[in-house]
């Protein structure tokens, strides 16, 4: 359930509606505001209805929010082995202290039991149950853009991103960087396709789709003619070279976001530790272009020892890679 303008009277009668066993919610730090809030107005009505909270806040701050008023447990890690444990012992009355990956409260006080089992391969998963959103009106969905995640984690280890601190939280497990295979990437979109008629496209979530190239090379061959819809993707500049972009173009990829984020040399290697020069930038728009795939940066502005002047350069840096 995501709808930053609901109201409470809207959110309280669609919880009482639905009478849930386990309320369970996804925060980043920046959606956590809204958790905390729906939490509150869970708390308000008396409900012993049990919250838990999961996503990148819950693993890299969980005493914040185990702190927050109406949440009991917190998901330290991947999710999906938690939350069958821990239905499975809230459903027969046992106690959860034993669940590898669970923050819970004992009495006064807040207990983050050791990180829990990792999901190693992760075709082993099922397909996600898009049917129990809204799914035609979700932000991208609605625009016929179906959102998608192939793989999980980056190896990269840039400074403002989660990525490094989610590994040191959940013990530096490898492999650092987790994919999916074809077969059930293409499994997924052809069940998207089948189930929602109105997607028209896909939009790949992962920090970096075509960061393996075998991978990739067996993914242009099989994804235009298996699925046969347009895709946007993520992609790190200093990876973009002509056969690469060749395989983007082949597999149907209509448009690539990267990460610009300062043009400033200094705020951009040092500050961030991207560690990729300018002309990395302005190359990898350029090859992307010459593959007639558009691209979308990635800005950010106001960061440590950021000036008018390099804000500029962030401005220029755009003007002169000119993505679209």
């Amino acid at each position: 359930m995501y709808n930053p303008k609901i109201t409470q009277e809207e959110f309280i009668n669609q919880v009482t509606e639905s009478n849930p066993d386990l309320i369970a919610f996804s925060a980043t730090t920046n959606s956590f505001p809204l958790v905390a809030q729906m939490a509150a107005w869970i708390n308000k009505t008396g409900s012993n209805i049990p919250v838990i909270v999961g996503g990148t806040h819950a693993i890299l701050n969980p005493n914040e929010a185990m702190s927050t008023v109406g949440i009991d447990f917190v998901c330290l890690g991947d999710g999906e082995d938690l939350m069958v444990e821990l239905c499975r012992a809230l459903e027969n009355g046992d106690s959860v202290s034993g669940i590898q990956g669970l923050g819970r409260h004992n009495k006064e006080n807040i207990v983050l039991n050791k990180p829990g089992r990792r999901v190693s391969e992760l075709d082993d998963l099922p397909f996600p149950d898009r049917h129990i959103f809204d799914y035609k009106h979700l932000y991208n969905e609605r625009d016929g853009a179906a959102m998608m995640m192939a793989s999980r984690g980056c190896p990269y280890q840039c400074t403002y991103c989660c990525n490094k601190a989610l590994r040191k939280a959940t013990g530096n497990i490898r492999p650092l960087i987790r994919f999916h295979s074809v077969d059930y990437v293409i499994g997924e979109a052809r069940k998207i396709m089948a189930d929602f008629d109105f997607i028209k496209e896909f939009h790949f979530d992962d920090d970096i789709l075509f960061l393996r190239r075998d991978w990739a090379e067996e993914f242009a061959r099989r994804f235009p003619k298996e699925v046969g819809l347009p895709f946007v993707c993520n992609l790190r500049p200093t990876l973009v070279k002509p056969a690469l972009a060749a395989l983007l173009k082949q597999a149907g990829c209509i448009e690539v976001r990267i990460g610009l984020e300062s043009g400033n040399d200094h705020i951009r290697n040092q500050v961030l530790q991207r560690k990729m020069t300018r002309q990395h930038i302005i190359d990898a728009v350029r090859i992307c272009h010459d593959y007639k795939i558009k691209v979308m940066t990635f800005n950010m502005i106001g960061l440590p020892f950021e000036t008018p002047r390099t804000i500029i350069d962030t401005i220029e840096l755009n003007a002169l890679a000119r993505p679209d």
